[in-house]
């Protein structure tokens, strides 16, 4: 369950939160949340007679779970990291400045051509003619 949600969450934390502090504060409370759970799960399977995630000595060490649990952390902080990296990389390339002093409209290829008079076309106003609408 750890293992899905190290997967899922961290890179979309990540991405998509600007402030990496934060988004490695979200990552450690989704991470917190789904280890207590995975953990009461693990102990009530334990006190039923399962040995498959704990000794059946309540007195032996549990390192090797500790340290399963501490890899899949230590992934997922490196995930959070990577999609912000991503997420900072793309932002700067979208917003930096861009060169305009090659760009040259279609119509300006050549010199600039004379323009024509603007001719007005007489209207008619009342019974005279004029220049101006």
């Amino acid at each position: 369950m750890e293992l899905i949600a190290m997967v899922l969450a961290p890179f979309a934390l990540g991405y998509l939160i600007r402030d990496r502090l934060a988004a490695f504060v979200a990552y450690i409370a989704v991470h917190g949340f789904v280890f207590t759970y995975q953990t009461l799960e693990l102990t009530r399977e334990w006190v039923g007679g399962s040995t498959h995630a704990f000794a059946k000595d309540p007195d032996a060490s549990a390192w090797p779970y500790a340290l399963v649990n501490a890899i899949i952390f230590g992934a997922g902080l490196g995930l959070v990291w990577l999609g912000h990296r991503l997420a900072s990389r793309r932002r700067a390339r979208a917003a930096s400045p861009v060169d305009l002093s090659a760009w040259r409209p279609w119509h300006t290829d050549g010199p600039p051509r004379a323009r024509r008079p603007v001719r007005r076309r007489p209207y008619l106003i009342g019974r005279r003619l004029s220049g101006t609408p």
